[in-house]
């Protein structure tokens, strides 16, 4: 990914979209630019942009994925097949691998509408087609190395590039549910959260955390700004950060009710392997429980009753994990598959 204003000077005023925040929006006072990047890769078709809100001294403050496409072009687009991928890719999100900050939230808002500005999108769509251009015309390399910088941040170990190898396994379940994953020791733990999720196959509709011996994450609500509370955001610490070393672990809990915990140990650290996008799974066993099923316990009687033709809640356990429901499945490839849309290279 490189900047759109390698073709443009930075502060042109036609091409670039800015934000005024005078209290009002939940900002400091200043000005916000929108700062476009496009895929640089050759005979890439994406049609996708990261946008970066850089303030006045550009510095990136928040970073989002937005795809102007249908959810079918990038289902076709990402090879899967899969089209809640395809409706993924299509919507405004946060990019869980780029800067983010407090103020994501109120970025994230003003882009929403941004978006929905008919004439920005089409900018967006000019802005890629000439990008593209340029790079099949190989015109953009000397110029892109020589020129263009993008601001690195001031913590060095957010700049660090180890690759973090982590096992992520489900307490209280025997034999056990786990995963073992590889991925950048700099991204934040909201990024993290997206990895727990994809690899065990959750489907990210409850509140989550991460836990230490010495704080709580959790996603921020731009409402009280943890005012009100001890977490620290998830947004403004990195893994390498919480887990500077190898054999630490943590503990990220998903859904509050069922009270799904996990242990995510990191086994070892190494350096990034040349051409190698990451995160990347590397093994699992076991499938993920299903939703809403009364946690450890709930899913130890569902799988109870499902092995007894003759239990009480034999029928209701067939309808709640449905026809073919199998404790012992894990398809490494499968989750693979889903990572790939949001692999990056260290």
């Amino acid at each position: 990914m490189r900047p759109y204003f390698i073709l443009f000077p930075p502060g042109d005023p036609v091409e670039t979209r800015s934000v005024i925040a005078r209290g009002s929006k939940g900002l400091r006072d200043g000005t916000y630019r929108f700062v476009e990047f496009y895929c640089d890769e050759p005979g890439c078709d994406c049609r996708r942009v990261v946008i970066q809100v850089w303030d006045e001294s550009a510095t990136p403050l928040a970073t989002f994925n937005f795809g102007w496409e249908s959810p079918a072009f990038y289902t076709k687009w990402s090879k899967t097949g899969d089209p809640a991928i395809g409706k993924g890719m299509a919507l405004l999100t946060p990019e869980l691998f780029g800067p983010q900050s407090r103020y994501t939230g109120a970025f994230l808002a003003e882009l929403k509408a941004a978006v929905g500005d008919s004439g920005y999108v089409e900018k967006l769509r000019r802005h890629y087609a000439e990008f593209r251009t340029a790079v099949e015309a190989h015109a953009l390399g000397r110029q892109r190395r020589q020129k263009v910088e993008r601001p690195q941040s001031k913590n060095k170990a957010a700049r660090a590039a180890s690759i973090y190898q982590l096992k992520i396994t489900l307490r209280g379940i025997q034999p056990p549910i786990w995963r073992r994953v590889l991925t950048p020791g700099n991204i934040a733990l909201l990024a993290l959260h997206d990895i727990i999720q994809t690899a065990m196959g959750w489907t990210d509709s409850h509140l989550h955390c991460f836990r230490t011996r010495h704080a709580t994450y959790s996603a921020p609500d731009p409402d009280n700004d943890f005012e009100d509370s001890d977490d620290r955001s998830e947004l403004e610490v990195s893994l390498q950060e919480v887990c500077p070393r190898a054999k630490m672990k943590m503990i990220y809990e998903y859904d509050f009710g069922d009270s799904w915990e996990h242990e995510v140990v990191v086994e070892k650290i190494t350096p990034p392997e040349a051409g190698v996008s990451y995160p990347v799974c590397l093994a699992g066993e076991r499938a993920c429980p299903p939703e809403d099923c009364g946690g450890v316990w709930g899913y130890a009687e569902l799988l109870e009753a499902l092995a007894d033709p003759e239990h009480e809640m034999h029928e209701d356990a067939q309808e709640s994990l449905g026809d073919g429901w199998d404790a012992e499945a894990f398809d490494v490839k499968t989750v693979n598959r889903y990572f790939a849309p949001r692999r990056r290279k260290a």
